[in-house]
């Protein structure tokens, strides 16, 4: 009964509550709980916090999601996040039976989610023009998971923003079978990967629970559905918009080259004038590449042109 106030917190308004399994963590008593998908422990016991503050340690918690559960030859299961291992003793059978099956249960459910997600992707890759995309059989895709005549394609259905390595394997197979490439993602980009795709061209979406997909670039806004088209107006506009970002990034290395060589003034003055610069330029270079995830022919290009080129000015000031 004296566990109950705890879990109880912990669960806070969970609609569904598939295993409970009372156990050790070291020296606490701790219980394991399976909520709305989630797995989560909480330490218990009547002494527990007063055992905590005389060890001077922090209760028992898991702080990211587990990744893997296994259930050892005893009575233990294990339980282990990205970065964290929890190791959880004197499990009874009974309980384990009931963690087992509820843990089964969440996996079909990823599984579903997963597979939903690269649907999702063929169909997008048709409404794209890719009439046969399909998915990849399991274990024999090289990390790719729809596949169509001329295009390959990743999904990422993670809680986390996909990093720059899985777009380079993804680059990879793109290049080795003169494909274009294709990239889904539930949870965004990190900027490493929105700054490499859009200098290697891979076309980024992320997609939605619900079934909407958007373009997060410029190579993904350049997609378009067939016999769709941009009107001439906004037509030329992009092909301004195209040779301005080209003239800024131009006018960029130019600075570059002459506040690299400031740097190596003997007068103290110029070099500080240079650093000042560098710092504008870095600046200058990353607006820049923020603008790239605007579709082509979009207006606020131009304010993002416009700061570049302030930041420009500042910098031949300085020079």
């Amino acid at each position: 009964m004296t566990d109950s106030p705890a879990v109880l917190a912990a669960l806070g308004r969970a609609e569904r509550v598939d295993a409970l399994a009372r156990g050790r963590h070291g020296r606490d008593a701790v219980v394991v709980a399976v909520a709305d998908g989630r797995v989560i422990v909480v330490a218990v016991g009547f002494f527990s916090d007063m055992g905590h503050a005389a060890r001077q340690t922090s209760p028992v918690r898991l702080d990211q999601p587990v990744e893997a559960v296994r259930f050892s030859a005893v009575p233990t299961v294990v339980l282990e996040t990205l970065t964290e291992r929890f190791d959880i003793s004197d499990v009874r059978d009974r309980a384990r039976t009931r963690l087992s099956r509820a843990f089964a249960a969440g996996e079909e459910q990823g599984a579903g989610g997963w597979r939903a997600a690269e649907e999702l992707a063929v169909r997008h890759l048709r409404d794209l023009g890719f009439h046969d995309a399909r998915t990849t059989a399991g274990g024999a895709d090289g990390g790719v998971d729809v596949v169509a005549t001329g295009a390959v394609a990743q999904v990422k259905h993670w809680a986390k923003p996909v990093g720059q390595p899985a777009l380079r394997d993804l680059f990879g197979v793109a290049q080795a079978s003169a494909a274009t490439a294709f990239f889904y993602s539930r949870s965004g980009y990190t900027p490493a990967a929105l700054e490499w795709a859009n200098a290697t061209g891979i076309a980024l979406f992320t997609y939605t629970l619900d079934g909407q997909v958007q373009a997060c670039n410029a190579a993904g806004h350049e997609r378009r559905r067939p016999g769709t088209s941009p009107g001439l107006f906004a037509q030329m506009r992009a092909d301004r918009y195209r040779k301005e970002q080209a003239g800024l990034r131009g006018e960029i290395d130019r600075l570059t080259s002459r506040m690299e060589k400031r740097t190596q003034s003997r007068r103290a003055s110029a070099r500080q004038a240079a650093g000042t610069a560098a710092g504008l330029l870095l600046a200058a270079s990353r607006t820049l590449d923020g603008g790239d995830v605007l579709p082509p022919a979009d207006r606020r290009r131009e304010d993002t042109y416009q700061t570049v080129r302030d930041a420009l000015t500042q910098v031949k000031r300085l020079l």
